[in-house]
């Protein structure tokens, strides 16, 4: 769902049946060895040259399942239209509507459309520093966030890369998103027998 097979860096396809974003030339992280195969479909990826942000990835899939893979960034999903089920660390999950989703690096996880109707998403994949590594693990045990204002924060910032805002502007609502990530991760409970002390567990 929730991205590539990899890490290393490819051009986007500009076939008629994926699209790239229209920044020609420009090498991402996504490589496209998945395609858009109906009409409704399509994949755009690119670099935004914004510190933090290593690739933006927007996407609409019908049929396609992404088989386990993982990343070594963390991923911000979002879906503007359906719902998407996935396997993180083969628990399953789901993300729709005002929903975030967050999986941490080197987390093997899938993904699929929730229904026939399929779905539209965007993604962030952001440097493994932009959130405490040492949030990892709550991350693995709750991934979907319930939070309005960060939905529409990590909008923002998809539109706000589109645009091509200045630095300042897309390093300010990158803090943001980031700090209410963790925000979120830190106010989690411990899960029994855990040292409190230690936000790795």
């Amino acid at each position: 769902i929730l991205g590539g097979g990899g890490t290393g860096a490819s051009a986007p396809s500009t076939s008629s049946m994926a699209r790239s974003h229209p920044r020609a030339g420009v090498t991402v992280l996504y490589v496209l060895r998945v395609v858009a195969a109906g009409p409704h479909e399509y994949v755009e990826a690119w670099d935004p040259h914004v510190a933090g942000v290593r690739e933006v990835f927007h996407a609409r899939f019908v049929d396609y399942a992404y088989p386990r893979h993982t990343h070594d960034a963390w991923t911000v999903l979002t879906v503007d239209q359906g719902a998407v089920r996935y396997a993180l660390d083969r628990r399953e999950h789901g993300i729709a509507g005002a929903l975030v989703s967050l999986l941490p690096p080197h987390v093997a996880h899938d993904g699929r459309a929730a229904t026939a109707a399929g779905f539209t998403k965007r993604v962030l994949y952001l440097e493994p520093d932009v959130v405490d590594p040492r949030l990892v693990g709550r991350a693995v045990d709750r991934p979907t966030i319930a939070d309005p204002a960060l939905a529409a924060a990590v909008r923002a910032l998809h539109d706000a890369l589109r645009r091509g805002v200045p630095v300042l502007e897309a390093d300010t609502r990158l803090a943001l998103v980031a700090e209410r990530l963790e925000t979120h991760l830190c106010g989690m409970p411990d899960p029994p027998g855990a040292d409190p002390a230690d936000p790795s567990v």
